[in-house]
């Protein structure tokens, strides 16, 4: 079987391609969100982001603001809430790390099924 080309593979298959497509621009728009999530709180807070935790790192304290009462704070819910181990987490950033894994596992997808249907003839 005679080797294919990408451009030969979508003139054939453009259905592949446009869910090839989705599937991008799905991480990409989670990815998105997350940021945009993280903009506004930080905004909205007067450029800091709220932090539940007196415990996160030394470098974030520049740009986090540690709050005894956290629901004072505006789109708290958005704020830095998730202590996990050092640090603090926001729904932002768990969108942002779901994205990226969305987007990794699904190029380590595609790299191991072209692998294994590539016939080099």
């Amino acid at each position: 079987m005679k080797f294919k080309t990408f451009r030969d593979l979508k003139i054939q298959d453009k259905y592949k391609t446009i869910r090839l497509y989705f599937i991008l621009s799905l991480c990409f728009n989670i990815i998105g969100i997350g940021i945009l999530s993280n903009v506004i709180v930080i905004n909205v807070n007067h450029n800091l982001m709220p932090v539940a935790s007196p415990g996160c790192s030394p470098l974030k304290t520049e740009t986090h603001h540690y709050l005894p009462d956290i629901t004072k704070a505006k789109l708290y819910f958005l704020s830095d809430i998730f202590e996990i181990g050092s640090s603090t987490y926001s729904i932002g950033d768990f969108l942002i790390y779901f994205g990226l894994f969305l987007f990794i596992l699904f190029v380590i997808i595609t790299i191991c099924f072209n692998i294994k249907t590539r016939r080099i003839g």
